[in-house]
């Protein structure tokens, strides 16, 4: 069902939606939610690249909506990476020529990493005060959210439940150095049904975007190990991690949004994916 608003003349007119990073990981998966949902998406790729024509493309467009997930976050350089201060630049530009034109609502993947001493997260935060601040003033909606750890398909391989999947199709052992860390993992489809939710949603707020559960690195390598017949391939240091954090998603519940999938479900699809994946990739070539 296309989501519509009327129109003077009552017609239904769709209600259009740009997402900055369409291609990319989280992005993709936004649009495959909002095109089941019935939105006209366009897709803005390398944005970063072509910032410049924002008064152009929303001209053209006419969006009700704009969905902000486009980041360098290319491991490890992203950390303190200089360029973290053009993408808060451009980031800043796109939001203001989306008030100009005519928007109503931006929502920007954030992160839990915001409260990190690090370039990333700093600018990221910074990023969320000045627009939440800027959107409140102009009367512009606003919804963050605040990203946890997600997972899945299409997931860089390096990463740990990717990484774990992959190793034990390949029959090889994998070491877990910090067995006892505690993440709050969260399906990537999860996060794209989320950021919709905040985009729907008449309501501002800042919203954790997690499963609010947290586990042992342990335990959901385990979870893998037993759904693959591999246990035996999985191997744990003794190296402490005592901190974690867990996502409080009361605030994004209340907006009727519920989970799809569990951390069995979620590392079955990400088994399936890498199964059909494995062959084609170079990971280990």
């Amino acid at each position: 069902m296309a989501y519509t608003e009327k129109s003077q003349t009552g017609k239904g007119k769709v209600m259009n939606v740009i997402i900055t990073g369409g291609d990319g990981w989280i992005g993709r998966f936004c649009v495959k939610v909002l095109e089941e949902k019935g939105y006209k998406v366009f897709k803005w790729g390398k944005w970063y690249y072509s910032h410049h024509l924002a008064p152009e493309i929303f001209s053209e467009h006419e969006p009700k909506y704009l969905i902000h997930t486009a980041w360098d976050v290319n491991p490890p350089a992203y950390w303190e990476n200089p360029n973290n201060v053009n993408w808060f630049d451009r980031s800043i530009y796109l939001m203001r020529q989306f008030y100009q034109y005519g928007g109503k609502k931006v929502v920007v993947s954030g992160t839990c990493a915001e409260g990190t001493n690090t370039l990333y997260g700093r600018c990221k935060k910074s990023l969320r005060e000045i627009m939440w601040e800027y959107c409140n003033i102009m009367g512009l909606g606003i919804g963050w959210a605040t990203i946890f750890y997600p997972y899945g398909p299409y997931e860089r391989p390096e990463k740990i439940i990717s990484s774990t999947i992959i190793h034990l199709l390949m029959d090889r052992k994998i070491t877990i150095n910090h067995p006892e860390q505690m993440i709050d993992f969260i399906h990537v489809e999860d996060v794209a049904r989320a950021m919709v939710a905040i985009m729907e949603s008449d309501q501002n707020g800042v919203y954790d975007v997690g499963q609010g559960e947290i586990r042992s690195l342990r335990r959901v390598t385990e979870i893998i190990g037993k759904e693959l017949g591999r246990s035996d391939l999985l191997e744990y240091g003794t190296h402490p991690f005592p901190e974690y954090i867990t996502a409080d998603i009361r605030p994004l519940r209340s907006l009727g949004y519920t989970p799809k999938y569990d951390i069995h479900s979620g590392i079955k699809d990400t088994i399936e994916f890498w199964k059909q994946e494995i062959y084609a990739t170079e990971v280990f070539q």
